[in-house]
């Protein structure tokens, strides 16, 4: 399975677990506000991410989300949750430019 990153968001009410391969991939936790561990440079600026999620992985009827991650700086600044991957890569051009 591989080593990945949480950024814990809420969703429907409740905190939600969204993971991620794009970072330091040190098992860390983040929530808003949090910076980010990077394997490498922290980038300059504004940086979108889209993740996939389910609330449930063990029932195949939960619907997938997607989850749009902004970073600025390194620092985790903003998210948005979508139905689907191509509305959700429509917002991360919106939110990067509006940050």
């Amino acid at each position: 399975m591989g080593m990945f990153d949480s950024f814990l968001v809420k969703h429907q009410g409740q905190e939600v677990e969204v993971q991620s391969k794009q970072f330091g991939c040190f098992l860390q936790h983040y929530r808003m506000g949090d910076f980010v561990q990077l394997d490498s440079a922290t980038p300059y600026g504004v940086q979108g991410y889209v993740e996939d999620f389910k609330l449930d992985y063990r029932d195949p009827d939960v619907p997938c989300w997607w989850c749009v991650l902004v970073i600025l700086n390194g620092c985790f600044v903003d998210y948005l949750i979508c139905d689907d991957k191509a509305e959700a890569r429509r917002a991360e051009g919106v939110m990067v430019k509006l940050w």
